[in-house]
């Protein structure tokens, strides 16, 4: 189950709830550095810095990604920032959607929108990956290497 903030699993059997934001960043960004064939020295476009885009932020860097973070919420995509140069890496907080998506061919959408990325900003070079609910990007526009799971 997912919402705005939280990725969760649910045993019925058990009575337990496991939060699987983190494991979901991490499992995303793994797709996508197997898609990008590495990802040392690749700019990538983070879209959202909730708890799914900041565990895939980390994710990333360790890869040796160059991260961009934009959130609608500008204040988190700064605490996201601030929080991995804690770690010795660094993350570029971007405030203009259409210009980062423009300057970008790797993209991991973890907002909780659909329709941020279009047309214009895909190319058969694109890589996408995708754990948001809903898409961000319109299958019927899809001419790009992506990985998302409807859950349908």
């Amino acid at each position: 189950m997912a919402d705005d903030d939280r990725f969760v699993a649910i045993n019925i059997r058990k009575g337990m709830v496991s939060d699987n934001g983190e494991a979901t960043g991490k499992g995303y960004v793994a797709g996508l550095e197997c898609m990008c064939q590495g990802l040392k020295g690749k700019n990538v476009l983070l879209l959202g810095a909730g708890q799914v885009g900041s565990s895939a932020a980390l994710a990333l860097v360790r890869q040796g990604a160059l991260v961009t973070v934009f959130d609608i919420n500008i204040t988190a995509s700064q605490v996201l920032s601030c929080a991995i140069e804690k770690l010795v890496y660094c993350v570029q907080v971007e405030t203009d959607l259409e210009g980062a998506l423009a300057r970008h061919q790797i993209f991991f959408d973890a907002c909780p929108s659909e329709s941020v990325i279009h047309q214009r900003h895909i190319s058969k070079d694109t890589m996408i990956a995708a754990p948001g609910i809903p898409l961000g990007v319109n299958y019927l526009l899809i001419g790009c290497c992506m990985i998302h799971c409807k859950l349908e």
